[in-house]
């Protein structure tokens, strides 16, 4: 899921200075490249809606891992222009603040703890619904996560025009609570599409959001910084909910959902982060 994503964003590493200016060639690259992520989503659903109907699960797999295979050997030989990765490696780093320490701090521990309840949802928020729920509505929600990511990125960065990006942070951060909290209170269809259109909604949002904001404090090595403390939450997350799986999947969605509220509560020293008083700079 995402993999031509992923490969595209991380195949060379001077991707992730230009990605974290969000800009290249006047349009802005994280949305751009994020949105392959929730189309890779949306397509790994529909396969599985398809082969369920005539294969077992096995089929899945091997069909999946083919379909990522040719993602991936289609995103291998992309790289951001080289012009604008030298334009952005111009950006001189500024002189380090005790207040842009703190700062970022909070941004890292808010993103790190999104990590955790981002994993523990993307694995059992499904697995719930299908519990819950009749049919094939745990495939085709996944289908509706990838859907509902597609624009999600643009529309966020869109929404930074007009509003301070600290602010949209936490409240992308609560929205996706909501979301991932929806089917462990409810086992209505209802709840389940919800749920997946918010944490699609969200997930490659507040990404974008909180990698641009650490390039906002230009701390050196923001986003290595940012992504890996991501990285770590998400090696954590499982760890954390396997010990409630006993009774269920909804003990560990309503771990990730206070988690993910508690990611949300951590990026409130951000709303110190005004440059000029314009929204896009927040």
């Amino acid at each position: 899921m995402g993999n031509a994503g992923a490969v595209g964003t991380e195949g060379d590493p001077r991707c992730v200075g230009t990605l974290a200016r969000g800009r290249l060639e006047g349009g802005d690259v994280l949305p751009q490249t994020v949105r392959g992520i929730g189309a890779g989503i949306a397509l790994s659903g529909a396969l599985v809606l398809a082969l369920r109907l005539v294969a077992e699960w096995r089929a899945a797999w091997f069909a999946a891992a083919v379909l990522a295979t040719i993602l991936a050997a289609a995103a291998w030989r992309l790289r951001p222009d080289s012009a604008a990765t030298v334009e952005a490696d111009k950006v001189a780093p500024q002189p380090l603040t005790t207040p842009s320490r703190r700062l970022f701090a909070a941004l890292s521990t808010s993103y790190t703890l999104e990590g955790v309840g981002y994993i523990i949802a993307g694995t059992f928020l499904i697995a719930a619904i299908e519990q819950s729920s009749p049919g094939g509505l745990g495939s085709s929600a996944w289908v509706l996560v990838g859907i509902a990511a597609v624009p999600s990125a643009a529309l966020w960065t869109w929404l930074v025009r007009r509003y301070f990006r600290s602010v949209l942070l936490m409240a992308a951060l609560l929205l996706q609570s909501l979301g991932i909290a929806l089917p462990a209170l409810s086992g209505s269809p209802a709840a389940a599409l919800a749920a997946a259109a918010l944490f699609g909604g969200t997930f490659a949002g507040i990404s974008v959001l909180a990698l641009a904001a650490g390039a906002t404090l230009r701390m050196p090595h923001a986003v290595a910084v940012l992504t890996s403390g991501y990285s770590v939450g998400q090696i954590g997350g499982p760890l954390l909910a396997a010990p409630l799986l006993h009774n269920g999947y909804r003990p560990a969605l309503l771990l990730a959902s206070a988690i993910v509220l508690t990611a949300a509560f951590a990026a409130l020293p951000l709303r110190e982060i005004v440059t000029g008083g314009h929204p896009s700079t927040a």
